[in-house]
């Protein structure tokens, strides 16, 4: 069933500028304050050792700009800037990785590629898909995680399938050629006895080596906070209710991330964050659709301070839910 086309008020609401997207790079500013002052707090509370001071500074600028590529994300995948807002604020709380997962900069640095990644390919049919060949390069080197995109290619294809869409000429090439690189680049490792071994003592020490923490898929779901899960469930079901093609690449992800961590073909405590990060990216479908609805309601004068008052309310829970898992 196809979906109805959009009223003449919903294309207003998608197209002119609202308050809040002339604003939204203070929200912005503001997510990435307070993901930096939990970051200071966590700091203190567990001080790192100070030989992982530089890394642990660069992986929370890096959780920083994780914040602007999940409202991007957010934001293309709706059309919407509010929505992309609220995925923000859900993700500005979490803590991708802790001082005490060994290779934590490594990590972070591999979310960001693929958020990265999956932000490009939203924008794929507005941009050459060669200029994105660079971040799905950079992804390859920088972790092993990244041939977990080849199954998530599959399964875009075949969800858009199921939904009886088309995959373009441009996802396409992209797919193949990406996937050819992912490929190439660990058979080359391979090609050379010496550099494996490398490779092989580097991944045992940086890429698996988390007994520091005792992290179970309850503990992660813990780390991370009720609200982006049930949210971006929430709003994974909105997407699909009403087809939209480009929540069909995070459900992939979603997907493959989830079953990855299930099957403990990736560490719990190392596959969480893309997980979560992709709900809360998620989660924006569902903000849309109450947007929607508030300017349909007799609240459509206060839709922006209700918007003010769910982020704060969003951030409360998300800051006191991280004061307290730190804390334990």
């Amino acid at each position: 069933m196809a979906p109805e086309p959009k009223t003449k008020q919903q294309i207003t609401r998608d197209e002119q500028p609202t308050t809040i997207h002339n604003y939204r790079h203070i929200f912005l500013a503001l997510f990435v304050a307070v993901s930096a002052l939990l970051s200071f707090f966590a700091a203190k509370i567990i001080p790192p050792l100070p030989e992982n001071f530089v890394a642990n500074a660069a992986s929370a600028v890096i959780a920083a700009l994780v914040i602007f590529v999940v409202y991007a994300i957010a934001k293309k995948a709706t059309g919407n800037t509010e929505s992309g807002l609220f995925a923000a604020a859900l993700v500005a709380p979490i803590q991708l990785y802790t001082w005490k997962t060994v290779g934590q900069l490594t990590h972070t640095s591999a979310v960001f590629f693929f958020l990265l990644t999956i932000l490009g390919f939203l924008y794929i049919k507005e941009i050459d898909w060669k200029l994105l060949l660079p971040i799905a390069a950079m992804f390859s080197f920088v972790h092993i995680y990244a041939i977990a995109l080849i199954p998530i290619y599959l399964l875009y294809i075949l969800f858009v399938k199921l939904e009886q869409k088309e995959v373009s000429q441009a996802e396409l090439k992209f797919m193949i050629v990406s996937s050819a690189f992912v490929l190439g680049i660990f058979t080359l490792f391979k090609l050379s006895p010496a550099m494996l071994l490398v490779i092989q003592q580097y991944v045992s020490h940086n890429y698996y080596s988390i007994a520091a923490e005792n992290f179970t898929l309850k503990r992660a779901f813990a780390l991370a906070g009720a609200l982006p899960i049930y949210l971006g469930f929430f709003g994974a079901y909105e997407s699909l209710a009403h087809q939209k093609k480009s929540a069909l690449i995070l459900l992939s992800g979603l997907l493959v991330s989830f079953v990855a961590m299930l099957f403990n073909i990736v560490p719990v405590a190392l596959g969480a964050p893309y997980f979560t990060l992709i709900l809360a990216c998620l989660a924006g479908f569902l903000y849309k659709e109450i947007g929607g609805w508030l300017v349909k309601s007799r609240f459509k004068g206060k839709t922006t301070n209700i918007f003010i008052v769910i982020v704060a309310v969003l951030l409360g829970l998300g800051v006191l839910h991280r004061l307290i898992f730190v804390s334990t």
